[in-house]
């Protein structure tokens, strides 16, 4: 009786680890893709600052974003 409980408690962790993993990652790639964003939005409205392109409202949604 003592074996199969520690066999399917194993099982049981291996399956919550995996969906923690799952999830931790896809926070990460969530954090990831945000941060890429931010200095992508950054690098482009510091290109639009000099070419004095960029509207009082991009300023804002960039202060924002920081």
């Amino acid at each position: 009786m003592l074996l199969p409980m520690k066999i399917h408690r194993r099982k049981c962790n291996g399956v919550f680890l995996g969906t923690l993993l799952r999830r931790g990652m896809s926070a990460i790639d969530g954090a990831a893709s945000q941060i890429s964003f931010a200095l992508f939005w950054r690098s482009t409205s510091g290109y639009l600052y000099k070419f004095g392109l960029a509207t009082r409202a991009d300023r804002w949604h960039s202060m924002a974003i920081e």
